[in-house]
């Protein structure tokens, strides 16, 4: 299993230009928090505390695709430290959406909560990837 784990990667390491997976990830998560809500929010039944759900998700997979180019463009497993700068890129990274939405007045508003769903998200992703990262 290894070894075609070590083969997918040498692969992607050569056709793929670098960053691929950060820059898709990073792309899905501004067109998803930025851009116009496509129903009003009235018609849609909601689940409480689930759009902090999402947030928490949005910013773990920011990080878990930041240390996966990370980890391709090393070609060894990041240190403690380059784990972290991949946590605190996306801790910055959902701040400034909050000031975004803040200043676009296009439907979506800043939420102070939503930043703190954001830095859990991405200290949960820094804390399974130190435990199991590979």
């Amino acid at each position: 299993m290894k070894i075609r784990l070590n083969r997918a990667m040498a692969w992607w390491h050569r056709h793929m230009p670098a960053w691929l997976l950060t820059i898709v990830t990073v792309a899905a998560v501004l067109l998803v928090t930025l851009c116009r809500p496509p129903m009003p929010e009235e018609d849609i039944p909601s689940i409480p505390g689930l759009d902090k759900v999402v947030h928490a998700l949005m910013c773990a997979a920011v990080t878990a695709a930041a240390w996966v180019d990370l980890r391709l463009w090393l070609r060894r497993r990041p240190a403690a430290w380059q784990t972290s700068l991949c946590s605190l890129g996306a801790i910055l990274l959902g701040g400034a959406i909050e000031i975004a939405q803040g200043a676009m007045h296009m439907g979506r508003a800043a939420d102070f909560y939503d930043f703190v769903a954001d830095t859990i998200g991405a200290l949960a992703a820094f804390a399974i990837l130190l435990r199991y990262g590979k």
